[in-house]
């Protein structure tokens, strides 16, 4: 049998024991395998911190912005919103991993630009399908009901099932069921562009600045206990995506954190020093956007 690297230290004490002939005594292949995946995954008292070491500790967003609908001074806009963990370690072999989601949420905003102010309209309850594409939407207004459309599953436009229709009364604020035949009647117009439509990109020039709190949205900070140096080290450290350390800046903001911006700024600095070029100019670039975060609350 040919014995796995990692075995190797085990059963180099198996073979030391020599037979009575003479003979080295053959390992035994169950505790070769028993060797390996302790060695792999640690005592079954272990189990607990494995599953931690599998996913990232620190709360990952994402968020999907469709399409916009003009009206007026209102942009109505689909957003999907997600809160996870990420792979890490194993759990990426071989494709890199699947995400454990904490939070998932399909929602329909209005944003007014002359309050400059978030509303949220509906929520469209679609959980997180394999399929979900706010980005693949399509408003439609008739008299003075907005209509959209937007994907949940795989399919094309001629199967019906793969798409999700809601709709928004303008004049009475309220949402209303859609109908199998006018989701169909929806998907057999679908098209991009049109005079009404607006632009991810101008949606996300429009919107994309907006705190989460703002949006009504929980907060990555929500899913996870830290003590304030802990949070303080995320953020020399870079730990999480950039949405994550916004969120720990915020709470230091209004007090929910207590932390010293100007502390952490400073332990920062010195992180940058103490790297060689490239990772100091690889560090100087990705925590550009905290430390602006922390000066502007410092």
């Amino acid at each position: 049998m040919r014995v796995p690297p990692f075995c190797v230290p085990f059963m180099s004490r198996v073979r030391t024991n020599p037979h009575p002939t003479g003979r080295r005594r053959r390992a035994d292949p169950v505790l070769a395998v028993i060797s390996g995946l302790l060695l792999l995954f640690g005592a079954p008292g272990e189990t607990a911190a494995m599953g931690s070491r599998l996913r990232s500790e620190e709360v990952y967003t994402s968020r999907k912005l469709s399409e916009g609908y003009q009206h007026d001074e209102s942009l109505y806009i689909l957003v999907s919103y997600g809160l996870y963990r990420a792979p890490r370690g194993i759990a990426r072999f071989p494709d890199g991993g699947r995400a454990r989601y904490l939070f998932h949420e399909t929602y329909l905003y209005l944003y007014d630009s002359r309050e400059d102010r978030l509303e949220r309209l509906l929520e469209l309850g679609t959980g997180r399908p394999p399929g979900l594409d706010v980005r693949a939407s399509f408003f439609e207004q008739q008299d003075d009901v907005l209509y959209v459309v937007f994907r949940v599953g795989h399919g094309s436009r001629d199967e019906p099932e793969a798409w999700r229709a809601a709709a928004w009364d303008m004049r009475s604020r309220e949402g209303i069921e859609v109908e199998t035949a006018t989701s169909r009647a929806l998907l057999e117009r679908f098209h991009y562009g049109g005079e009404h439509r607006v632009s991810i990109s101008e949606v996300t020039a429009a919107v994309g600045d907006f705190p989460v709190r703002e949006w009504g949205l929980p907060s990555p900070l929500d899913y996870i206990e830290k003590r304030a140096a802990e949070y303080a080290d995320d953020l020399v450290h870079l730990r999480g995506d950039q949405p994550y350390r916004d969120a720990i800046i915020a709470e230091i903001a209004t007090g929910g954190i207590k932390a010293d911006p100007a502390e952490i700024l400073g332990r920062m600095e010195e992180r940058r020093r103490s790297l060689e070029v490239p990772y100091r100019e690889t560090y100087e670039l990705f925590a550009r956007d905290t430390m602006d975060g922390l000066e502007r609350i410092r």
